[in-house]
């Protein structure tokens, strides 16, 4: 990815789609390297019901509650609870999974990965005024803002960037070393998208 820009991702400006099932709607925020071919991608569900998950056999998720009074993920002899705004669960992409909601309907953040092709890593940051979070730029690096007001700086060839509340960007590896930053008041995802070696390019 060392060729291609960073690139901002406007919820507002990405379509719903609905679930094969019918029982709920995504909506595809990015994929990586391409949205047919992917070693990543990160969506957003709206679930209203009960509802099975599609598979997605070779793949690992990771799943963030964003609103609502949270969920069960029921597999095969496992059950695991998101009840905690931007709290976050890992299951195997290929298990069969039911969401049962605790109450009213929910929004989740997904990620969907290749285990061969990328290994991310991730964590959620509280930003708190004057005081910025480095962000090393040897790897992709996905800035997703939960809440709040953020602004980064060293992106998108601009001095400071301020996504609005569900938001996302895409920071591409820098071959002369430099950083970008976020600050703010506010609340952001950052997911690192380490490629597994030697597999691409």
């Amino acid at each position: 990815m060392d060729d291609v820009a960073d690139h901002w991702v406007r919820l507002e400006d990405t379509p719903r789609s609905r679930w094969k099932n019918g029982l709920g709607l995504t909506r595809e925020l990015m994929a990586g390297p391409g949205s047919h071919d992917w070693d990543w991608r990160l969506s957003i569900a709206e679930i209203d019901r009960d509802a099975d998950y599609s598979p997605f056999p070779g793949c690992a998720r990771w799943q963030w509650l964003l609103a609502g009074d949270g969920l069960d993920l029921d597999g095969p002899g496992t059950r695991q609870s998101l009840c905690k705004p931007f709290q976050c669960i890992r299951f195997d992409g290929g298990m069969p999974v039911r969401a049962r909601l605790s109450g009213g309907p929910v929004r989740v953040l997904n990620l969907i990965w290749w285990p061969c092709l990328v290994t991310p890593s991730t964590r959620v940051r509280r930003l708190r005024p004057g005081a910025g979070v480095r962000i090393a730029r040897q790897d992709p690096v996905l800035v997703h803002a939960l809440a709040g007001q953020v602004r980064i700086r060293g992106a998108l060839g601009t001095d400071a960037h301020a996504p609005g509340q569900g938001d996302t960007l895409l920071l591409v590896p820098r071959q002369d070393g430099a950083a970008a930053s976020v600050c703010g008041d506010g609340t952001v995802l950052l997911v690192r998208l380490q490629p597994v070696s030697g597999v691409r390019g």
